[in-house]
């Protein structure tokens, strides 16, 4: 099986192509420690609790915002993939469908090394909306309902 996966240097992107045997049940992630193990130990990407739960393993797989602990092998191969040919304005999409899968770091954020983002800029939106609870300190009046408000 192929892995497709999205490299950076910080000067330069190019994509480089890893051909590994997958075990059964491999998730994405346990195929980048493969890889990584076994035939490019620079390869770089994110990953905290291996469980679905932190988010850190985001990454774009066969162009779709998955992580890569909770995604399996065997589920996307042969998935269809839109790719865009490079010919300019002629451009036309191409769904393409193969046993490769394609790896990119996440979209719209800044790219710090192969699968990795700085989250910076997401955090700054996240703070600003105000997740969490208001201590009781900072809370207003309650605000009461009737049934005309309905």
């Amino acid at each position: 099986m192929k892995f497709k996966i999205k490299i950076s240097n910080g000067e330069k992107v190019w994509f480089d192509t890893f051909e590994i045997k997958p075990k059964p049940h491999m998730s994405v992630l346990e195929a980048l420690f493969q890889i990584q193990d076994e035939l490019d130990s620079s390869l770089s990407f994110r990953y905290s609790c291996r469980g679905a739960v932190c988010g850190s393993c985001a990454m774009l797989i066969n162009k779709k915002q998955r992580l890569a602990c909770r995604t399996q092998v065997s589920e996307i191969i042969g998935e269809r993939v839109l790719t865009i040919s490079p010919y300019g304005p002629i451009a036309k999409p191409e769904i393409k469908m193969g046993d490769d899968i394609l790896i990119e770091p996440l979209p719209n954020l800044p790219l710090i090394k192969d699968l990795i983002v700085d989250m910076g800029p997401f955090f700054k939106h996240y703070e600003a909306v105000e997740p969490g609870f208001v201590d009781g300190d900072q809370a207003v009046k309650e605000t009461i309902m009737s049934q005309d408000d309905l």
